[in-house]
């Protein structure tokens, strides 16, 4: 399962996802096909990340890549996952997935989740700004419970910092903790991991170990 961390700030929007891409075999055990799988796409509007289905994400990402807006992947979110039932049916993955995506809103940055759920409904929202959004395995939030609440308690705006590189660096440590943790006892989650940040001064993206 992927984890994909999206932190809304008052002037920014970052998204963080692991580069571990997994095969499930028939024993429903996982097997490790790529630790260096880029989950994280963007243009100079838009970011972008998904987890659940893995032909969804992908076919999203090739409509993103073909000058989408945010208001069409939303729509295109909804008739992808129909297309996608025709094809498996009622599959408990599709109900798994779901779509981080950042874009600009009445002049403000915002990041938005659509997701499923197992009997076909769509949600949409928009994320409050100071808050931490992420997908990974239900169970395993407690174990990570203490790294997330010290995380949201120290979230901090680019104004806060010196410059942009002094605000980028304490959120790429700060995230590497929780990556860190998370793979040591989540096979499907690698350590290293992606990080592209939405400012207002463009996207910056960095793969970090």
């Amino acid at each position: 399962m992927t984890l994909i961390i999206g932190i809304q700030l008052k002037d920014s929007v970052i998204i963080a996802a692991d580069r571990r891409l997994t095969h499930q075999t028939d024993d429903l055990k996982f097997s490790i096909v790529s630790d260096s799988y880029k989950k994280i796409a963007y243009l100079e509007h838009i970011v972008f990340s998904g987890s659940g289905d893995a032909l969804i994400i992908r076919r999203l990402k090739d409509e993103l890549l073909d000058k989408t807006t945010s208001e069409m992947l939303s729509n295109s979110f909804f008739k992808e996952i129909q297309r996608r039932k025709t094809e498996i049916g009622e599959h408990e993955q599709i109900g798994k997935t779901k779509l981080f995506f950042s874009s600009r809103k009445n002049n403000r940055l915002i990041l938005k989740i659509c997701s499923t759920d197992q009997v076909g409904n769509i949600y949409s929202n928009i994320v409050e700004p100071m808050t931490i959004e992420l997908t990974m395995r239900p169970e395993n939030i407690s174990k990570l419970s203490h790294l997330l609440v010290d995380f949201h308690a120290k979230l901090k705006n680019i104004e806060d910092f010196q410059n942009q590189e002094e605000w980028l660096n304490f959120y790429v440590e700060k995230l590497r903790k929780i990556f860190h943790l998370c793979s040591s006892f989540d096979e499907t989650v690698s350590s290293s991991f992606d990080i592209c940040a939405h400012t207002a001064c463009g996207i910056f993206y960095d793969c970090c170990d």
